[in-house]
Formats: C-alpha cells, sequence, structure tokens
C-alpha cells in the first residue's frame, strides 16, 4: 500500500519570520557599532547569511556575543544595511544610494557585493532587479578572502582584526 502525502504550508512564513527577527531582542547575538556611537543588536545567523564579510569574521571569532566596530559607518547608513540582511529589501533616497552601495560592497552584501558603481550610471533605475541579485550571487563564490580592514572587533581588548575608513 502506497502512502500519500499533504503538503502543510504556513501561508504567511516569510512574513512572520521576518517581522518577528526584525523585533526580537532575546535572542540577539551580535553587537555593531558604528562613528556616531550608535550601536545595533542582530543576529549572526541573519548576518552570515547575507554578507561573506560578517559570515568570515564571525566565523573566525567564537566569542558567544561579539561587539564589532564599523568605522567610517553612521547609524542610519547601517540601519538601511541591516534592515537589507533581515528583509532583502530597503528603501534608499536616490542620493544616499551610493554611499549605500559603496558600504554594502564593502560589507560583501549578497545581492550587491560585485555591483559595479559606475554600471549604475548606465541604468540608474534598476528595473531589472533580479539580474542584478543573480549575477551577484552567482559572483559570491569567487570571494575567497574578506578585506580584514574593515573592521574592529573589540570583544576581547587584545585581539583587533582591523578597521574600515571610509572617510578618504
Amino acid at each position: 500500500m502506497k502512502m500519500s502525502n499533504s503538503p502543510v504550508r504556513w501561508a504567511k512564513f516569510h512574513t512572520n519570520i521576518t517581522e518577528y527577527l526584525k523585533h526580537e531582542n532575546d535572542f540577539v547575538n551580535v553587537t555593531l557599532a558604528c562613528d556616531d556611537n550608535q550601536q545595533i543588536k542582530a543576529h549572526k545567523v541573519i548576518l552570515s547569511a547575507g554578507s561573506l564579510f560578517f559570515r568570515e569574521v564571525l566565523e573566525s571569532d567564537k566569542h558567544p556575543e561579539p561587539f564589532i566596530y564599523l568605522s567610517g559607518i553612521r547609524k542610519g547608513e547601517l540601519d538601511r544595511i541591516v534592515e537589507f540582511l533581515y528583509s532583502g529589501e530597503t528603501n534608499i533616497a536616490n542620493n544616499d544610494l551610493d554611499r549605500f552601495l559603496e558600504i554594502a560592497l564593502l560589507l560583501q552584501i549578497k545581492g550587491v557585493e560585485n555591483f559595479d558603481l559606475d554600471d549604475r550610471k548606465d541604468n540608474p533605475t534598476f528595473e531589472d532587479e533580479e539580474t542584478v541579485a543573480n549575477y551577484a550571487d552567482d559572483e559570491i563564490e569567487n570571494k575567497s578572502a574578506v578585506d580584514l580592514n574593515i573592521v574592529k572587533d573589540v570583544t576581547n581588548n587584545d585581539s583587533m582584526i582591523g578597521e574600515i575608513d571610509l572617510e578618504e
């Protein structure tokens, strides 16, 4: 006798998980700090899933609740990056888009890590989001190392991974 299977689905699974994680504070396990003395609590698994940079930093530092200082990045900029990592999208003012892409490229954010800022001038509307995201996702595997000059881990006073300076 052959057994048949019935699918069981949670209709709004992705929406519920995304909203839960945005507001959940009991299980956050990493703190991101930025230049204007602000901090954002986040989940290591979310950061590492969406950023090769965060994945490599978090894999190399086994501290249960790391504190990562991102020099040269302001709170509003980091808020947009974190929002993008949690939901796969964010709204950026047109005059802030180049700066968002610059930070996203430095942090090797999936979907934008190989996006060429010069290409944006040829296609300023980003109407073909899927093409950009697919290209970036395909190319992430070619990244083998993280620029360790981007972050300073201050969970251990003896340990300094590096620092980024975006204010050239």
